[in-house]
């Protein structure tokens, strides 16, 4: 017997359950709600797949941040997928139009920094400009048979029997409902997983604090059209419209000043603003399990991913202090900001749970909404990543409408072979620890594989060098297992390096660090000075 469908909706921030009355009309196989970076695809990939597919977004088209934020190069993430079937058009569309964005010489795509001149390059294939891509969206949408709709609001969930089966949105001043069989929350603030029972989370543990956002700009400079962007000095969890609005006109004006901008040039123009602001954070939903810092940091592995995400932790916020300690301990003690981990992403992470712990069946959550804490969240929002999660959640949805089931009710080794197919899940994207930063016989950065000292020889060999980062890492993650006896007793006749082994063996949690207790804040003021030798 078919149980009632409740619309569930905030008035007032209040929410709001109201019994759906009306005679149920077409039934989509999936919605998507949100055509950002991971959305966009998702919807494309479901509708080449053969299922009945409706795009929602609230923009006037299809690609979020990566195409009306302006950040359109976004440095890191990993290769394969079908979303490089999109970025091949795309980038086909350059000697056509009117915003050449990468040089023409096949020098690869340039990163430009606002106060770093001509940039470094990254390789190829991590540069598309906002119009080809929000154009190539469209035309893999209409080429699929995929039914979008731009500037319609979600406000209101449908569940029936707990399950979510539509949504409410606003487009042209009325509501509209629509219903399907799998629903995909890709709005970036995770608003349908919230209105469905799943409980957020937001930012740091310590404050509440979300890394901070940004005012992209698109300048024409040197030929190219090329992505900037200033962050905010503001890392509040809430803030109010007015506040927002002064926030960002005070760094446009800032940016039309030109105030300390380095290479800029007076024939740098702005060609124009994004009409978004760059979010780097939103609310999380609690998934069924989530994926921490502590997996990120200790190389764990899955069994079952759905794809590998690569990237650095890039916490923008300024006082690393209210950060988490392991945090910390990455980015300052260690210094390992300058690599990243590969980490392969179970399908649980993109399931919202209610509070007990329970799936909400019907729903997927993709994008910055799904199921990170803060501190990995830095690292996995990379465009390539984001891509491959859209791809992944229409796979998952597509098992879902062919054997009846829920998302969350999938087995792995009925999906596997799609995610193979066409390379989202690709064992060659498992790379492990890679130097991020390490510059190339031209001035290039690239990905350069690295590893963890394996025994006390080589943590020794690396605590007595110029960059003991990955030895502090290396004892931090055994829990002190590599701070054998060896490297103890060479403490005290390292000479230069004591500095180092004091800092070791704190992360140890030696009882050596307290006899080198004074070495050990040396090393800290040193370390504040430029450097631990």
């Amino acid at each position: 017997m078919p149980q009632k469908i409740i619309l569930r909706s905030k008035r007032d921030g209040v929410l709001t359950e109201t019994v759906y009355d009306k005679v149920l009309g077409h039934v989509y196989d999936v919605i998507v709600a949100g055509l950002g970076t991971a959305g966009s695809i998702c919807a494309v990939c479901a509708a080449q797949d053969g299922l009945d597919t409706l795009g929602l977004d609230r923009l006037p088209g299809p690609g979020g941040l990566g195409v009306y934020g302006c950040i359109w190069g976004y440095y890191f993430g990993l290769p394969h997928g079908r979303f490089e079937r999109i970025d091949a058009f795309a980038r086909s569309l350059y000697e056509r139009g009117y915003a050449l964005s990468e040089p023409r010489g096949g020098d690869g795509e340039t990163v430009y920094h606002l106060d770093g001149g001509k940039g470094h390059s990254l390789g190829k294939n991590r540069y598309i400009h906002g119009a080809v891509k929000e154009y190539a969206i469209e035309q893999a949408a209409r080429d699929a048979g995929c039914e979008f709709k731009f500037q319609a609001t979600v406000c209101g969930c449908f569940t029936e029997g707990g399950a979510v089966c539509g949504v409410r949105y606003i487009k042209d001043g009325a509501f509209y409902d629509a219903f399907g069989k799998v629903v995909v929350d890709a709005a970036g603030d995770a608003y349908i997983s919230g209105l469905a029972g799943s409980p957020l989370e937001y930012g740091r543990r310590a404050d509440g604090a979300m890394m901070r956002y940004s005012k992209p700009f698109a300048v024409l400079s040197e030929g190219l059209v090329k992505p900037v962007w200033y962050s905010t000095d503001k890392t509040e969890k809430t803030r109010g419209t007015e506040e927002i609005t002064s926030e960002l006109l005070r760094l446009t004006a800032r940016f039309a000043d030109r105030d300390g901008t380095g290479g800029w040039t007076d024939e740098t123009r702005i060609v124009y603003e994004s009409s978004v602001p760059g979010i780097r954070e939103c609310g999380h939903i609690k998934p069924v399990s989530r994926l921490t810092f502590e997996e990120y940091a200790d190389g764990a592995e899955t069994d079952e991913p759905l794809f590998y995400v690569f990237a650095p932790l890039d916490n923008v916020n300024p006082d690393i202090g209210f950060e988490t300690r392991a945090h910390q301990d990455w980015d300052f003690i260690c210094d390992m900001r300058d690599f990243g981990f590969t980490l392969g992403v179970p399908k649980e992470t993109l399931f919202p749970a209610r509070e007990d712990g329970a799936p909400i069946a019907g729903l997927i959550t993709i994008g910055r909404g799904a199921g990170f804490d803060h501190d990995v969240s830095t690292g996995f929002r990379m465009k390539k990543d984001f891509q491959k999660m859209g791809e992944a959640a229409a796979v998952l949805a597509g098992n879902a409408v062919r054997t009846g089931q829920f998302p969350h009710e999938a087995r792995y080794a009925d999906i596997k072979g799609a995610l193979l197919s066409e390379g989202c899940l690709n064992k060659k994207n498992r790379i492990g620890l890679a130097r991020l930063w390490e510059a190339g016989a031209g001035g290039e950065r690239g990905d350069k594989t690295a590893r963890l000292p394996a025994d006390g020889r080589e943590v020794a060999a690396l605590l007595e060098s110029d960059a003991p980062g990955l030895a502090y890492w290396a004892i931090r993650v055994s829990r002190g297992r590599l701070f054998t006896g060896d490297v103890r007793a060479r403490a005290e006749a390292a000479g230069r390096w004591r500095a180092h082994y004091a800092v070791a063996a704190a992360l140890a949690g030696d009882a050596a660090a307290r006899a080198l207790s004074e070495l050990l804040c040396e090393a800290l003021r040193e370390r504040g000075a430029g450097g631990f030798n």
